[in-house]
């Protein structure tokens, strides 16, 4: 007798996070407008075919976004996302309604994240360590030695980044690299760039860092400003071809 394969059922967790990211998507479309309230947990269970204790999760997640206020006994209020959303949200943003991207919201992003890294590689060159210096240079030998798509690589290309910002020496810019690096798939890429879009990226870091050594601050913004000056064209290219955002996900 052919044995029957079962089909494993998602977890509550899973159909919770999933839920989570339907009903964002309702609250930033417009189709649940801020000041009004949510349909009951009962409808909304036998709206999307599952348990109320999953309803119940995900209304508690959109809450701690800042995006619902619920009330015992008078449901849950949609607040203004413009108003209270945060970074979480930013997978979301990127992509309409009808599936196309927000090119204006990609230019914000990118606009933002190339002025931060200038100023943070500023910090970084009159602040670091000639302890960091050298083990940027490690990273750096190790990273030249591995192949262009080596997965491998791309981990080394981020510790390289997150070894850039400990030179900084600005705390601030600690906490909001390791906030963007864990919040959804793509802040932790767009903090990447260009490393995914600039071949010459090993000839940029080996250069930011002899500027870190020299002390020359003004170098190592104009070098960054350079290495951005494709940013966000590259950026939309690659999220038109869904190697960036092949889906929307619901952050972790």
């Amino acid at each position: 007798m052919a044995e029957t394969t079962k089909t494993k059922k998602p977890s509550t967790s899973t159909l919770s996070r999933d839920l989570t990211t339907r009903l964002l998507r309702r609250i930033i479309d417009g189709v649940y407008p801020a000041g009004t309230k949510l349909p009951t947990e009962r409808v909304l269970a036998e709206e999307f075919g599952v348990a109320r204790t999953v309803v119940r999760e995900a209304l508690k997640r959109i809450e701690a976004y800042g995006m619902l206020t619920i009330r015992q006994g008078s449901g849950a209020l949609v607040e203004d996302f413009q108003t209270v959303g945060g970074i979480e949200l930013a997978d979301l943003l990127i992509v309409r309604k009808d599936g196309s991207i927000d090119e204006e919201f990609v230019e914000d992003i990118g606009r933002m994240h190339e002025n931060m890294h200038v100023w943070l590689t500023q910090l970084a060159a009159r602040n670091s360590t000639k302890e960091q210096i050298e083990e940027l240079k490690s990273l750096l030998r190790k990273r030249a030695a591995l192949p262009e798509q080596d997965e491998d690589r791309k981990t080394l290309t981020f510790e390289i980044t997150r070894r850039i910002v400990q030179a900084s020496h600005n705390r601030f810019l600690e906490l909001l690299f390791n906030t963007l690096a864990r919040t959804t798939r793509t802040s932790r890429t767009i903090f990447e760039l260009p490393v995914y879009f600039d071949p010459e990226i090993q000839t940029f870091f080996e250069r930011l860092v002899e500027t870190f050594e020299n002390r020359d601050s003004e170098m190592a913004g104009l070098l960054t400003t350079r290495v951005f000056e494709a940013n966000v064209e590259a950026l939309l290219k690659a999220m038109s071809n869904g190697s960036l955002h092949d889906k929307t996900e619901e952050p972790e």
